[in-house]
């Protein structure tokens, strides 16, 4: 049975996961761009503002006093002089921070108020740049995450004493330069995010349109699958899918005619072929008759008796697998269904098969349209008594599923060669001398009909297992051809 594709697997599912992974990926690529110029632009700005700041905070400080202070001057008026001097720079670059470094690193002077005069600076992030500027460049670092996981950016400047790089000031970038980033960042994260979500809609807007005309031709192309051929196939649209639907429409048309032909055949059959049978049959009789006394005639006529027999199986069999089947489900009893159906052949023990019938008390009650699946099973236990011709066991067992109940129809007789496995259920082969060959494929269409599956498994010399499985519900009614 074909089934419909699921969720993840549909068109729709497939359209909007490829446009959304394609806007994704086009949002991540453009932002990480974007982001990598504006954070660009904005760290040679503020390399630019503190640049500046340095080397004015080095041209304004008084070198002398700068150079006679020493440990625990933190208090002294010339130290808080040249603080004074620093902090009025802060604000205009931007910067959190101004400090003098000597060539120890030791510090001199710094706008931190628990800073001392002769402690160490540890800047190893920017010792490039601090030697740099002992060599008598101006220069900054690039922006970096420190240990803590914060950002940094620095600025250094040379401070000179008769033409002597005597000490470098230093400026740090303060927060609202950071913050800046972030925002950017957040603002693209957040606009990706929103395109994201837009694109989203839209396709789904899009793919659902798109995915319409194309789940009515699935459920029409279902529809003529099961064998509804009365529903007309509308093409909504005039594109390929519209030419598809055209052209499943015509399809369907071709199929109904050609069933109109079919039971056209099947009445020119009846008439032409079944009564002629019947005048046949008419006349064997009378020979009968006129011919009392002359064995070797009459068995002539017992002959010809028989063949008229066989054709007129031929032509029921092939009527039968030709009409279309009506069903009507009701509740049945399994196991009396089975037992009147075995009952029907008699006694078993002239043929020499043992019979054995196992039904599980869960699947005591089924519901199902019993005259046709008595047909079905008629086929299928003809063919198990044809396949044990000296004998044999012959064992039905039913047994409830979670939504299916499941019937074996199993024989110990010759089996089935495996080059015939695959044509078991193709209409007309036959591995018999006589036998239309029409069995198996009416027994799987009955089946078929009641939602179930058939499937054969088969050894030579060991014996043939059909496994039935038919749905549990009771809703199920259908004519289908």
């Amino acid at each position: 049975m074909i089934r419909l594709p699921g969720v993840f697997r549909k068109i729709r599912t497939r359209l909007v996961v490829i446009y959304v992974t394609l806007t994704a990926a086009i949002f991540a690529v453009l932002g990480t761009f974007f982001f990598y110029i504006a954070s660009e632009g904005m760290d040679q700005e503020m390399g630019r503002r503190l640049n500046l700041v340095a080397r004015l905070a080095a041209s304004r400080l008084d070198v002398p006093t700068l150079r006679s202070l020493r440990a625990g001057d933190e208090q002294s008026a010339a130290y808080l002089r040249l603080v004074g001097e620093l902090q009025d720079l802060l604000d205009i670059g931007a910067a959190a921070r101004i400090y003098v470094l000597d060539k120890d690193y030791n510090r001199i002077l710094d706008t931190t108020k628990a800073a001392k005069i002769g402690q160490p600076l540890f800047l190893a992030y920017n010792d490039t740049e601090i030697q740099r500027a002992f060599e008598g460049a101006a220069t900054d670092s690039t922006v970096f995450t420190g240990v803590d996981d914060q950002l940094y950016k620095s600025a250094y400047a040379p401070i000179y004493q008769d033409r002597e790089v005597v000490a470098v000031v230093g400026v740090d970038a303060g927060v609202v330069f950071f913050d800046t980033l972030k925002n950017i960042k957040r603002d693209l994260a957040l606009m990706g995010l929103s395109a994201i979500l837009v694109i989203l809609a839209v396709s789904v807007v899009l793919a659902v349109g798109f995915e319409r005309p194309i789940a009515r031709l699935v459920q029409s192309a279902k529809r003529m699958g099961e064998g509804d051929l009365e529903a007309p196939i509308v093409a909504g649209t005039r594109d390929e899918i519209g030419f598809l639907a055209q052209s499943l429409e015509t399809a369907r048309e071709n199929l109904v005619q050609r069933d109109r032909n079919l039971q056209m055949l099947q009445r020119g059959i009846a008439h032409e072929v079944r009564n002629p049978l019947g005048g046949m049959r008419l006349f064997c009789d009378i020979l009968t008759d006129e011919l009392t006394g002359d064995e070797q005639a009459l068995s002539y006529v017992d002959k010809i008796r028989r063949e008229v027999t066989n054709l007129e199986n031929v032509v029921n069999e092939f009527l039968d697998y030709t009409r279309e089947i009506r069903l009507e489900i009701r509740p049945v009893d399994v196991g009396q269904f089975f037992s009147e159906l075995l009952a029907t052949y008699g006694d078993w023990g002239h043929r020499k098969i043992g019979v054995h019938l196992g039904i599980e008390p869960a699947a005591a009650t089924a519901h199902f349209d019993p005259d046709q699946l008595r047909r079905a099973f008629f086929n299928l236990i003809n063919n198990a008594i044809q396949a044990m011709p000296e004998g044999g066991e012959l064992t039905i067992t039913v047994s409830p599923g979670e939504e299916r109940w499941i019937v074996t129809v199993a024989d110990t007789g010759i089996g089935v060669k495996p080059q015939d496995m695959q044509h078991m259920f193709t209409p007309f082969h036959t591995t018999k001398d006589k036998g239309t060959g029409l069995g198996l494929p009416f027994a799987k269409k009955i089946v078929e009909h009641h939602g179930g599956r058939i499937g054969l498994e088969s050894e030579p010399g060991v014996g043939t297992v059909v496994t039935i499985s038919l749905p549990q519900d009771e809703t199920r009614t259908t004519t289908r051809p």
